[in-house]
């Protein structure tokens, strides 16, 4: 009825050759990841329609794997860690899934998805809009994972610091920047996240892989935003510089290559 891909982006032309064999007629699949996803600019409509995004999918794996028309697009908002492989630990008390069609059509999957998997500490939304909450998701993970990367420390430490409080509000307004241009208001607010980040003391995927050395989500969650702004001609200069930066000390510790 239903695959549900979990892996982060880096692994994704990994597994494409496993998702096929398990495609019936009907079959949907679900692509639950941080950042820009590889679909973005499948059934999106105007000037970019169809645009490959090659750092997220090389040499088009998932998208020859998996049709358009069966891609469900998923948001999570849960923390979360790996403590081991098929150990997880769960930081958050209550979790959010966000699911919905590129297109925005009406997708009864989505509602069967739902009655199998809500649970008390677990919430299933379906949207019409799923890009703009892929932008909202991703503007709070790039700015946490930006600080988190080079100080390898959590948002408490970074975002109680009011230089780097200020960087923050400076990255939110950028990202908003160029979601907006394309289409999309995520109405984050920056003083909200700052706020809410502050005794936040879990320390996000990215920022745990960078410091173990082990593929992160870069192309995704910072490589993308910044190819999408340069395509509307939106200036990222706070965003720009801060993703260098963690380019540069991926690439030292072996998490990241060109």
């Amino acid at each position: 009825d239903a695959v549900i891909v979990t892996v982060k982006a880096p692994a994704l032309p990994d597994v494409a050759s496993g998702i096929g064999p398990l495609l019936g007629p009907k079959t949907v699949v679900v692509f639950a990841m941080n950042g820009i996803p590889w679909w973005y600019f499948l059934r999106h409509g105007g000037e970019f329609e169809g645009r490959r995004l090659e750092r997220i999918d090389p040499g088009d794996t998932i998208r020859k794997a998996v049709a358009i028309e069966r891609v469900i697009g998923c948001v999570v908002y849960r923390g979360s860690e790996i403590v081991e492989p098929g150990v997880i630990r769960v930081e958050s008390p209550k979790g959010r899934l966000v699911m919905g069609a590129p297109d925005g059509r009406e997708m009864p999957e989505i509602d069967a998805l739902a009655k199998v998997m809500e649970a008390p500490d677990l919430a299933i939304e379906k949207t019409s809009t799923i890009r703009t909450t892929v932008w909202a998701k991703a503007t709070q993970n790039i700015c946490s994972g930006l600080l988190g990367c080079l100080t390898g420390t959590t948002p408490k430490a970074t975002y109680s610091d009011p230089v780097c409080a200020d960087a923050v509000r400076t990255i939110v307004a950028e990202i908003s920047a160029v979601a907006r241009a394309f289409g999309h208001e995520t109405a984050v607010d920056a003083e909200k996240l700052i706020a809410a980040q502050r005794n936040q003391t879990h320390l996000s995927s990215i920022i745990l892989d960078i410091l173990k050395g082990r593929r992160m989500e870069f192309d995704s969650l910072f490589a993308a935003p910044a190819e999408l702004g340069r395509l509307k001609g939106v200036p990222t200069p706070t965003f720009d510089l801060l993703s260098a930066l963690v380019k540069a000390k991926a690439r030292e510790v072996g998490s990241y290559a060109d």
